[in-house]
């Protein structure tokens, strides 16, 4: 059954003994001391009614991924297709996330910039589509439009020893490799995401850079990205950008011969700018991974159908906690910590720790009943050699 926010509005009321009308409004004291003590709950627990799934598809050579909007802390991360799903992932530090490389399948929560991600790093497939490290290394590297100056850059690079170089001047530019050895993609086809490391000296007015694969300038696979491979926007640097190119296709392409690569750049105002990048062209497989977590959402909005952190009206009083069902025996202990909340709201309890301590005391009870999962990173021995 169901406890919804009107049974919780009633079950508080029932308890309270005033000397008014045996009642507190809901809508105003009582609804915010809902929230605070929803928001306690969180604080002081992980618990088990927040438990979800999320997929991660895993690319070899990418191992940053932006964690759900929701995610709190996490259980487990397993691997959705068989044979693999026995197999372990180790959970490791974030700092020791690049060197624990013994550990083959792992993963951590690393936070930069304010924020969080999700490391992952696992056996894969990966195919090189040009390293373009030279401008005319494999086939030639010809700019067109707003493109000039195509040459081998020594001295700057990202993943791999140099790169390819051009001046851009224009709202459009291309760059295309149309003499390149041809490669086998028909294993990859609808089933992995090209990358490529670009890099920009200037984003402002910055568009989009299409990405074109395939045999002709008539025939090819095709994407166009805003962005780079987090969804962030470029920045001044090196970028690494996802192009999902099997959705649109032009032609018929051969899949195991690809010999034909076009970089489309294009800003809204000329960038009009030297030493533009580009290097490492890969194709990586989709690895489709499980990370079980705990949630930051405790309730489930009914006129929006979806979960949420904490009751968004007090007038929506279908809106019901996530322990409903299963769990209904979390009421009677979220109702007792309410009322220490109101307590002290109302004045009959004067000191605020005093009420604080008692509402952790009652959290602490229910935890003993519903333990938590939460994973910690293991620690990492290095021996002095």
């Amino acid at each position: 059954m169901t406890t919804t926010l009107s049974d919780i509005n009633d079950l508080i009321n029932d308890r309270r003994r005033d000397t008014g009308s045996n009642s507190i409004n809901m809508l105003t004291t009582g609804f915010r001391a809902i929230q605070q003590t929803i928001d306690l709950f969180q604080q002081q627990h992980d618990w088990e009614f927040t438990i979800k799934k999320d997929t991660i598809t895993f690319h070899k050579g990418i191992t940053w991924y932006a964690d759900p909007t929701d995610f709190k802390s996490a259980i487990d991360m397993r691997y959705q297709k068989a044979p693999d799903r026995s197999k372990e992932f180790d959970m490791v530090s974030p700092s020791n996330f690049d060197s624990d490389t013994l550990k083959t399948r792992r993963f951590a929560v690393a936070t930069n910039e304010s924020s969080q991600y999700i490391r992952v790093d696992l056996p894969g497939n990966t195919q090189q589509v040009e390293t373009a490290t030279q401008y005319n290394g494999n086939g030639t590297w010809v700019g067109a439009s707003g493109i000039t100056n195509v040459a081998t850059d020594s001295y700057e690079y990202y993943d791999l020893t140099a790169s390819t170089n051009f001046d851009f001047d224009g709202t459009a530019g291309t760059l295309t490799n149309s003499t390149m050895s041809a490669i086998d993609l028909e294993a990859y086809k609808d089933r992995a995401k090209v990358y490529i490391n670009v890099y920009l000296p200037s984003v402002t007015s910055f568009t989009s850079v299409q990405m074109k694969l395939g045999s002709s300038d008539s025939v090819y696979y095709t994407d166009t990205e805003t962005t780079d491979y987090l969804g962030d926007s470029v920045s001044v640097g090196w970028n690494k950008l996802e192009f999902d190119v099997w959705d649109t296709e032009v032609g018929t392409v051969d899949d195991e011969n690809i010999d034909y690569i076009q970089l489309i750049f294009n800003y809204s105002a000329s960038p009009n700018d030297t030493d533009f990048r580009i290097e490492n062209i890969f194709a990586s497989e989709d690895i489709p991974l499980d990370l079980i977590y705990y949630s930051l959402y405790m309730i489930y909005d009914t006129s929006a159908s979806a979960w949420c952190q904490n009751f968004n009206d007090s007038g929506e009083t279908t809106d019901y906690p996530l322990w409903s069902g299963r769990w209904n025996f979390v009421t009677n202990s979220f109702i007792d910590a309410c009322l220490e909340q109101i307590f002290w709201m109302t004045g009959e309890t004067d000191d605020y720790t005093v009420a604080l301590t008692r509402q952790v005391k009652i959290i602490d009870n229910l935890k003993r009943r519903l333990p938590a999962r939460k994973r910690y990173p293991e620690l990492m021995i290095e021996l002095n050699s």
